[in-house]
């Protein structure tokens, strides 16, 4: 019995379930750079224009997406083997 053919349809989910997740995860961590970025401007410590602000935000996402797309799907994790 081949138990890679039979995941590959549940591999391709967990993968889009991935791709989601770190993309959400990059966009937070470039959402908090933004927000530093856009209090260290209104402190007047360092000027960021809006366009700079949102960068990060894109770069994350897209970073994050990435990382959870190329990251390999183990099928010995996915499925679950009887004893007997």
């Amino acid at each position: 019995m081949d138990w890679n053919a039979r995941l590959a349809g549940f591999t391709r989910r967990v993968r889009w379930m991935r791709f989601y997740k770190f993309a959400l995860i990059g966009a937070s961590i470039g959402a908090f750079i933004s927000v530093l970025l856009a209090v260290l401007d209104w402190a007047k410590v360092l000027y960021s224009e809006p366009l700079v602000l949102g960068i990060p935000l894109i770069g994350g996402a897209l970073i994050g997406s990435i990382i959870g797309w190329v990251l390999k799907v183990d099928s010995k994790q996915l499925s679950i083997l009887s004893a007997s």
